[in-house]
């Protein structure tokens, strides 16, 4: 899965804010989602959608990094944000994900949205994120301690996202419905799903003298609104299936395993 990240470190130690307005944390990020939406205005660009997982996710690094005092796109685990979004936000599926980072120290604990977001601006590789036309989601958080504030910004191209509870496990010979919301930007009535079979040498017949080797085809039901629904029968032996969704140019697998027992 591609992924860009860009990181930009800014220290503010001398700054003068005589006309500085007290707001939210909430309200201040809010700031910095609309300036970046509008550079993106700027160039004709489709404005970026606020995605609330990719904001938890956002969110999840900026306070990690404060609380034990780094600055970089791995965590502490190793991860950078294709992995945490795996780790975290697995029902997303994403084609392609990326990040800004940006790190701030202020004595006075002033702090300005768009220093911030002309910063990511004037930077080669943050513009280009925030420019980019494959993105179109976007989750941002800001984390302060002390006189230290840290933001993050989240980019992605998803495709759907799970909105039914897995089971541990599901249970051989049996079908289940899950549900799903239609995220992309394609026409969502090209969407195809398929699902990977535990075995990849599986023969699924497909019409009368055609069959696919390890993949079963599945019906998308579209329910209101961009909701949409399919069937899994989980009748090709027991193992770890896979979803994926996707168009004729490309799929794209789920991170979820799906067990069957």
């Amino acid at each position: 899965m591609p992924k860009s990240v860009s990181l930009i470190l800014i220290l503010l130690l001398a700054f003068s804010f005589a006309a500085a307005k007290t707001v939210t944390k909430s309200q201040f990020e809010d700031q910095i989602f609309q300036l970046t939406n509008q550079e993106r205005a700027k160039h004709g660009l489709q404005a970026l959608i606020k995605e609330d997982g990719l904001t938890d996710l956002a969110r999840r690094h900026g306070e990690d990094m404060a609380r034990y005092n780094y600055f970089q796109h791995e965590d502490r685990e190793g991860m950078s944000v294709g992995g945490r979004q795996k780790k975290y936000y697995k029902e997303l599926m994403v084609i392609t994900i990326g990040e800004n980072l940006a790190f701030f120290e202020n004595s006075d604990r002033v702090f300005s949205a768009a220093k911030i977001v002309r910063g990511w601006m004037n930077s080669p590789g943050h513009r280009a994120n925030i420019l980019s036309r494959e993105y179109t989601h976007l989750g941002l958080a800001v984390a302060l301690t002390g006189d230290m504030l840290y933001a993050v910004q989240n980019f992605c191209c998803p495709v759907v996202k799970l909105r039914s509870k897995l089971p541990s496990y599901f249970k051989q010979n049996y079908s289940y419905e899950l549900v799903f919301e239609y995220l992309n930007r394609q026409k969502a009535n090209s969407l195809e799903a398929f699902l990977i079979l535990p075995n990849p040498k599986t023969k699924v017949p497909v019409g009368n003298r055609h069959y696919m080797e390890g993949v079963l085809p599945l019906t998308v039901t579209w329910d209101r609104g961009s909701r949409l629904k399919v069937k899994l029968p989980f009748s090709y032996g027991k193992g770890r299936y896979k979803l994926a969704f996707g168009w004729g140019n490309g799929f794209y697998e789920s991170d979820y395993p799906l067990t069957v027992r």
